[in-house]
């Protein structure tokens, strides 16, 4: 049977994919904006399943190696990067505005997200 990490690590996999098939369909805003969609709700998922599962909130509050509190800030500030994003994007589809702040924005978006995936497997081998 498949166990949580591995079940994870696999929807973090998929996110990514999602997160790269939209920069290549970046000008055809019908494609990008559901696959930016799909992503945002599977990492949203993951953090709520890995709340649930390993009281994640309690786990960092209660201290632990330094990996982890990277791999948090990490996977927060993705969070505030999607949100950033979707504002940004729904801007450039709407008036045509904030083109550079939205690229800019996906460059440090792409960049957090690896690492979060990265340090995923440094938190989880403590």
């Amino acid at each position: 049977m498949l166990d949580l990490n591995t079940l994870f690590h696999g929807l973090s996999v998929v996110a990514i994919v999602f997160i790269v098939a939209a920069i290549i369909n970046r000008r055809r805003a019908r494609v990008h904006i559901p696959l930016v969609a799909a992503a945002f709700a599977i990492d949203l998922g993951l953090l709520l399943a890995i709340e649930l599962n390993r009281s994640a909130i309690k786990t960092v509050i209660a201290g632990g190696p330094a990996i982890l509190y990277v791999h948090v800030a990490l996977a927060v500030a993705v969070l505030g990067l999607y949100v950033h994003q979707i504002w940004c994007g729904l801007s450039l589809v709407r008036r045509g505005q904030r083109r550079q702040t939205h690229r800019t924005g996906a460059i440090l978006f792409v960049v957090c997200r690896l690492l979060v995936f990265a340090t995923a497997f440094l938190v989880v081998a403590r």
